[in-house]
């Protein structure tokens, strides 16, 4: 195991945040967060499981106002995912992105294998054009992602790597680079994207043995955050993770999940990782969400995340169908189920930050490529259809969002627009 770098252990990192309200001056305050900190871990209750007789909150017939404006009266930051050729192929598609959303995420532009197909050779052409276009338009952009797993390089990368006397510094280096460049620019960054593994293994926490782990373990992580902080200390750092509401299968629960996050994070909050939010991906079922989907246990999951100083986002959500028989509307009316149900939970938690879907659009949902429907028609998981009309999940989404609680809303930069 490499050394690992970064502040003296007697050190405390300053958990800087910047709280801008609509209308309002900003206020910047300093969290300090210690290494003797104790938190208790949540203790699951009985299951409560929801019934499929669950009645989500009255949803609109019709649009009334744009989604963005309707979170941000209520606290939060509403975005979507969008990738270059959407950009520059559909102009219908990017009107409405900016129409409907404050917050941007390049899908697949800035991640490792798009930035630096070839180890320490960078090209940021795509996604400067998509900070372009967020800018332009008013839009905030989120970073995704920075240190992911094996299968993220270009051809032969891992092996340079691997063969490395030096991986820290690799990794590192990438991180520095890409930050540096967007310095100052970027609302958050996934810093470390789905560090779990999706089998239950002997890792410390469950962690995937990555190039990273395996050279560095669990310090990979903590070394990657103060990497982040060093090169640019505007962004929210935000560790992004999948498979906490619904688990990945009968062999590995979403309690057991959770608790391996939940342990994860408390370690790296005590060893001084400068780590400031949990990104929550929720990529939901819509059969799973009527039939396991735990809320009570997930509410104190989200209030766990909080106890140890953490803002959540919901950075990819969206809902898959493919379990759902019927035609369109049955399609529609249990997605927005989903939907409902989810948010009516999540939203609750006054940690909650920001919403992201995956994407916009049906016509562009990986959904529809990973898993198709056996009735042969397309899922719909998205705020609008394949022809840019709003869909039951637009509305479902509007109501969810005007009944969640006020919060003060929470960005490390000036909104480029207010309501």
């Amino acid at each position: 195991m490499l050394a690992r770098s970064g502040r003296p252990s007697g050190s405390t990192f300053s958990r800087r945040r910047l709280l801008t309200t609509a209308g309002a001056s900003s206020l910047l305050y300093l969290s300090s967060c210690g290494s003797n900190s104790q938190t208790a871990y949540f203790t699951p209750g009985p299951t409560s499981t929801l019934a499929p007789t669950f009645t989500p909150p009255t949803i609109p017939e019709s649009p009334t106002g744009p989604l963005w404006q309707t979170a941000l009266r209520r606290g939060l930051i509403l975005g979507a995912a969008m990738s270059y050729p959407q950009l520059t192929q559909d102009s219908n598609y990017t009107s409405t992105f900016a129409q409907q959303m404050l917050l941007m995420v390049p899908e697949n532009e800035l991640k490792w294998l798009s930035v630096s197909p070839s180890l320490g050779t960078y090209n940021f052409g795509q996604a400067d054009t998509m900070l372009a276009y967020a800018q332009s338009h008013n839009l905030l952009m989120r970073g995704h992602n920075l240190v992911w797993g094996n299968d993220y390089f270009g051809p032969g990368e891992l092996q340079q790597i691997q063969a490395s006397s030096n991986i820290q510094g690799v990794m590192t280096d990438h991180i520095t680079t890409e930050m540096q460049h967007y310095a100052g620019k970027l609302y958050s960054w996934d810093v470390v994207n789905e560090p779990l593994d999706n089998h239950i293994n002997s890792q410390p926490f469950n962690l995937m043995p990555s190039v990273w782990q395996v050279a560095m373990g669990v310090d990979y992580i903590t070394t990657a955050y103060q990497a982040a902080h060093a090169a640019d200390s505007v962004p929210l750092l935000v560790l992004n993770e999948y498979g906490l509401e619904l688990g990945l299968g009968p062999g590995f629960t979403a309690t057991q999940r959770q608790q391996f996050m939940l342990q994860l994070l408390e370690y790296l909050v005590n060893h001084n990782a400068p780590i400031q939010v949990l990104g929550i991906e929720a990529h939901l079922d819509a059969v799973q969400m009527r039939t396991i989907f735990q809320d009570t246990q997930y509410r104190a999951f989200l209030h766990s995340v909080a106890q140890l100083g953490l803002k959540i986002m919901i950075t990819e959500l969206d809902m898959n169908d493919s379990g759902i028989q019927g035609d369109n509307a049955a399609l529609d009316s249990a997605v927005a189920d989903g939907y409902a149900r989810y948010l009516s939970v999540a939203l609750d938690e006054p940690a909650v930050i920001s919403v992201g879907t995956w994407g916009l659009s049906d016509k562009y949902s990986f959904l529809n490529t990973s898993s198709k429907r056996a009735d042969g028609l397309p899922q719909r998981p998205l705020p609008y259809d394949a022809q840019m009309q709003p869909t039951a999940v637009w509305r479902a989404l509007s109501a969810e969002l005007n009944a969640a609680p006020q919060r003060p809303v929470f960005s490390p930069l000036p909104l480029p627009r207010h309501v």
